[in-house]
């Protein structure tokens, strides 16, 4: 079998039946009901990139036949009309509906995140958020002549103002200055850091903080690189440095509360029309 075969049945389900549209081709047809070539091309990007898609297409295209003369027969010998039939399509939907409310419960609006709730939620959690991996705070930029890549080095290890002068540098250097300054103003995972230059990589993980600036050479291009500072695996971080995560997490602790909020509403109101009863 072939490696797109394993990923048929996890794309299946898109290839739906579509009434055939006049403007749009088709690539398979069972009586009435036709795969289109929007719907085969959807599913087919989708699945990982590399696998031969035509094998894939094909594969796709004989599992929706089959797919469609199975459920084309079941309709015509009325298998809904059996009783265990009929009950297993009734929860089916039972838990569509169900998951569909619980959804839209969750996703209602409020009100956005404060700075007031952010801090709050950070000073309460900080010690659950403890460093798994170091964080560095790095000023970096490259370029492409090794003696602009010096002379860079050279003014900003004997400048007293060392962060004036590196954003000098880098609007005078930097392919993307406001992308080098807000780097050298912000802790990162060292590991996102040269992903495509591991000697990079080994070179600044040797780096002592606060050292001064140095030149690195990869690929013919030239890396002004400084290591200000490294917080090691199991430091307290900053709220700046997850930030992010902070309000993932306020915004699931907020689709709780929606969804508490609108049952408790759903049991109140039912309760005012006497509509619960529990004999227990």
């Amino acid at each position: 079998m072939r490696p797109g075969a394993a990923f048929l049945l996890l794309t299946f389900g898109l290839l739906g039946c579509e009434a055939p549209a006049e403007e749009e081709s088709y690539v398979a047809r069972v009586g009435d009901e036709v795969l289109t070539h929007t719907s085969l091309q959807s599913s087919l990007a989708s699945l990982a990139v590399g696998l031969d898609t035509e094998e894939v297409a094909r594969q796709l295209i004989d599992r929706w036949i089959t797919s469609e003369l199975l459920y084309q027969e079941a309709r015509r010998l009325r298998i809904e009309t059996r009783p265990e039939i009929r009950e297993q399509l009734r929860q089916s939907e039972r838990a569509v509906l169900i998951q569909s409310m619980v959804e839209m419960y969750q996703m209602e609006e409020s009100s956005a995140q404060s700075a007031l709730e952010i801090s709050a939620y950070f000073e309460s959690h900080k010690e659950n958020m403890r460093l798994l991996e170091p964080f560095v705070r790095v000023r970096h930029f490259p370029l492409t002549d090794p003696d602009s890549a010096a002379l860079a080095a050279q003014m900003l290890n004997r400048s007293p103002e060392a962060d004036s002068v590196f954003e000098f540098l880098a609007v005078r250097f930097a392919a993307d200055p406001s992308i080098a300054i807000m780097h050298s103003q912000n802790f990162y995972p060292e590991r996102n850091l040269f992903t495509t230059r591991p000697a990079l990589r080994r070179e600044l993980a040797a780096l002592i903080p606060g050292s001064p600036a140095r030149v690195m050479a990869a690929d013919s291009t030239w890396h002004l690189v400084q290591l200000m500072d490294r917080a090691v695996e199991g430091s307290l971080p900053e709220l700046v440095w997850v930030e992010d995560h902070v309000r993932q997490q306020l915004q699931i602790a907020r689709r709780k509360q929606n969804y508490a909020a609108a049952v408790q509403r759903l049991r109140s109101e039912a309760d005012t029309r006497d509509e619960i009863e529990i004999r227990y």
